[in-house]
């Protein structure tokens, strides 16, 4: 009776080893979507912007997750992208620039759990200096996609920014 007991704990503990293996395995993935960038307040401005991702996502249990490759918005390619996402899948966009042959931090990046939606707060330069870049709550720009205009791009990234630090015109 005893080995019985013991067989089916080892039949339990295999099956938790191998779905915390296929959920926690780094997936490649290479996505791109059509979004919408706009300023916040301003509902007059739109404009179209490809969003690709391309790398690799880890899925953890207890720590937050973790994506490393490159991200496309536009014209502008960001390689060595390292993401350590926190409880709201979101961190820092931080990437390396080869056309200007440095690291350049571009905003907050927020991902659907699948990499299938994606928001950004993007950082405003001061006097086209970097190092002193902003991103207001009021009359920010922000990018969002999947999106084919700015209100579904507003719903997106009301769905994926639940910290409440915006103030959304709803137009």
């Amino acid at each position: 009776m005893k080995g019985k007991y013991q067989k089916i704990i080892l039949v339990c503990l295999i099956i938790v080893i191998a779905v915390y293996i296929s959920y926690t395995f780094p997936r490649e993935y290479d996505v791109a979507f059509q979004g919408i960038k706009y300023r916040l307040k301003d509902t007059l401005y739109q404009e179209k912007v490809e969003v690709r991702i391309k790398g690799w996502y880890t899925k953890k249990v207890f720590l937050g997750n973790r994506f490393k490759g490159e991200i496309y918005l536009g014209d502008k390619k960001f390689l060595n992208v390292d993401l350590k996402l926190n409880k709201y899948n979101s961190d820092i966009l931080v990437g390396y620039r080869e056309e200007i042959g440095e690291f350049r931090m571009y905003g907050k990046i927020y991902l659907g759990n699948n990499l299938d939606k994606v928001a950004i707060l993007l950082f405003e330069p001061v006097n086209s200096d970097y190092s002193k870049s902003y991103w207001s709550s009021k009359d920010g720009l922000m990018i969002s996609a999947p999106a084919e205009n700015r209100v579904e791009a507003i719903s997106l990234s009301k769905e994926l920014i639940k910290s409440g630090i915006i103030k959304y015109d709803d137009s």
